[in-house]
């Protein structure tokens, strides 16, 4: 009987470890996911195309 408490209480701590590190994987995958989304927003933003008009030089001529 009192093998089989010990053998309850192992499995109980090994089921909270096991609960703890799957919170943090989930955690850690949240952040993994917005950390992806934050990149994939930054290169978005860098191939937007950004179009300007500038005057370089003005060419004049004459005939005679």
């Amino acid at each position: 009987l009192e093998e089989k408490l010990v053998g309850q209480k192992r499995v109980k701590s090994l089921e909270a470890t096991r609960n703890q590190k799957r919170r943090s994987l989930f955690a850690t995958q949240d952040q993994v996911d917005a950390r992806r989304d934050q990149l994939i927003d930054a290169i978005q933003e860098q191939l937007k195309q950004h179009i300007k008009l500038e005057k370089l030089f003005i060419i004049r001529w004459r005939l005679q």
